[in-house]
């Protein structure tokens, strides 16, 4: 905490409703859509944040019926602050619950490098698919409405108090800042539940950065985007799309769709 501001050391502020009021404008991304099929659904955006700090990140949520695999890459900033993906930031209350790192559970804030599992307790499990540095804490947080928002309603200067449980996947600081990240969200898992998952995931990923972000499910299901032509295992686009394919018995079945619904075809 830098003593003379009081605001976290790297942290970048925004002016209030710096895109102006909500749903002016969107802004110049390459596209942001997604596909769905057979009772699950694949999204991605590519984002750009705004205020102008030049943050800049490729992110995807392969939906599943017990769990979410989420993988970001491409991420970038023009900013001097630290670039951090938020993996979890709960409301617990007025009482604190347990967050287990690796099996160790966490008060205050610590942060942990090849972290496989974590857990919060009543709320779900996280099991980490890629190597990086995780920050985990259980700490009380201060603040009013009008910290984030314009709207002078009675009461909106009111400091309220409660306990927040955070897990963020740390990318560095300003033009240092790179990588990505990627892991699987098992909502209301228990920790026994976490564990298992974390010794047999169920999906790996195929390919996460600036061309495509890809996933095999089981053996027969695989979902990617791609962001420009390229490869993803045994799959190969020509141009921006999002798919799903499941082969089985000698058959394949495809789901795809143009997110940029500015193509003819796709190949």
């Amino acid at each position: 905490i830098n003593p003379t501001t009081g605001e976290p050391i790297g942290f970048t502020p925004l002016p209030q409703n710096p895109e102006g009021t909500w749903g002016d404008r969107t802004p110049a991304n390459e596209w942001t859509g997604g596909v769905a099929f057979e009772g699950m659904g694949l999204a991605s955006m590519h984002l750009v944040a705004p205020g102008g700090t030049g943050l800049r990140a490729r992110k995807s949520w392969l939906f599943l019926p017990d769990r979410i695999v989420a993988l970001g890459a491409d991420i970038s900033t023009r900013s001097a602050g630290a670039v951090r993906t938020i993996v979890e930031h709960r409301n617990l209350g007025t009482t604190g619950r347990e967050l287990v790192v690796d099996g160790s559970a966490v008060s205050g804030q610590t942060t942990v490098t090849g972290a496989r599992w974590a857990h919060l307790t009543g709320v779900a499990g996280y099991v980490m698919l890629a190597d990086g540095s995780l920050t985990a804490s259980v700490a009380e947080r201060s603040g009013s409405w009008l910290d984030n928002s314009t709207s002078a309603v009675a009461g909106a200067g009111d400091v309220r108090r409660r306990i927040y449980g955070t897990l963020a996947w740390e990318h560095g600081t300003g033009a240092g800042a790179s990588g990505g990240y990627a892991y699987v969200l098992l909502p209301g898992a228990s920790r026994a539940r976490t564990q298992e998952v974390s010794r047999t995931p169920g999906v790996s990923v195929l390919r996460n950065d600036a061309v495509a972000q890809a996933v095999q499910v089981d053996k027969h299901v695989m979902a990617a985007s791609f962001w420009k032509p390229g490869e993803a295992g045994y799959l190969a686009a020509a141009s921006p799309c999002c798919l799903f394919t499941r082969s089985t018995n000698g058959m394949t079945a495809i789901a795809v769709s143009d997110p940029t619904q500015k193509q003819d075809s796709i190949e």
